[in-house]
């Protein structure tokens, strides 16, 4: 699953970027509102892409602790 969510945030970057790229041929066409309007999207795409690549690195990361602290726990003597 972790690996779905950044799978899917690299590919959402990547639409923001392509969106980027729309804008441009806006500007360069003079269609200042539509190339506005993009930008925004483009914007939201990318905010979104990053959050999403910041949630699967969390993930990982609260992953890879529960199995260290797992073994942790298994490899120290028992008390008692």
């Amino acid at each position: 699953m972790i690996w779905i969510r950044e799978i899917a945030g690299w590919l959402l970057l990547l639409v923001s970027l392509l969106v980027f790229v729309l804008v441009r041929e806006y500007l360069e066409q003079r269609w200042i509102f539509a190339a506005g309007i993009m930008a925004f999207v483009g914007v939201m795409i990318f905010w979104g892409s990053i959050h999403l690549l910041k949630v699967a690195i969390a993930a990982r990361i609260a992953q890879q602790n529960r199995q260290e602290a797992g073994q942790a726990a298994r490899s120290r003597p028992q008390s008692g």
